[in-house]
């Protein structure tokens, strides 16, 4: 940032910068001197000034990214600031995100002060998002669809390989509405038992391994 230095009465000014107005703005640190014409006519009148500028403080809270629902992120805006003020009004060193269940975005912003008063503002955009998920390893991918799902559609489970799985759609309080037990490698369910709204689907091997766990929007 910059501070504005001011010779308050006079004429005929000459800065150390070479400036030659009453009024300058300095970017920089140093010693800063002007000769001017008093307000009484003696000329050469003098007078000398120290600045420090202090750097403005860096803060980043990462780059924009997309987050699953019901899953837990936060955004960290870095240690040894004096203050921290978010968006949502929160004033500590995290944000903690709680996912919505409206599939939309939101910027969140962050100004941090550090202990020269100095301030600086980082910004981000979180894309809340539907995600397929994914089993025992990393190549081996579940895909539900289709999410969101009509009241006279069927859901469409594919599993990666043959085995013995139970599934259970549950609403958002807990509540297990329907379990669905099979030795497949698909499963095949239908929502017309369901109102509109949000659903959680949760699918366990018969060691009762959780491999999958996404929520589920029928319109």
């Amino acid at each position: 940032e910059s501070v504005m230095l001011e010779l308050s009465s006079g004429s005929n000014y000459q800065w150390s910068t070479g400036d030659t107005t009453r009024l300058i703005s300095v970017d920089s640190s140093g010693m800063f001197w002007a000769v001017f014409t008093s307000v009484y006519g003696c000329p050469k009148a003098t007078d000398t000034i120290s600045v420090s500028v202090n750097p403005l403080p860096f803060v980043t809270i990462g780059p924009d990214t997309t987050v699953c629902h019901f899953s837990s992120y936060s955004l960290n805006a870095g240690s040894g600031f004096n203050s921290y003020e978010w968006s949502t009004g929160t004033n500590d060193q995290f944000l903690v995100l709680s996912t919505t269940l409206s599939y939309d975005s939101a910027s969140y912003f962050v100004l941090v002060t550090d202990t020269n008063g100095c301030q600086n503002s980082d910004s981000a955009i979180v894309v809340f998002d539907i995600c397929s998920g994914f089993n025992k390893s990393s190549n081996e991918r579940i895909d539900m669809f289709p999410n969101p799902v009509e009241l006279n559609q069927l859901v469409h489970l594919s599993l990666p390989t043959k085995d013995i799985y139970s599934l259970t759609i549950s609403d958002l309080t807990g509540r297990k509405l329907k379990v669905i037990s099979c030795d497949c490698d698909q499963i095949l369910f239908d929502v017309s038992g369901l109102t509109g709204g949000m659903f959680l689907i949760n699918l366990v091997d018969q060691n009762n391994r959780k491999l999958y766990n996404r929520p589920l929007l029928v319109k």
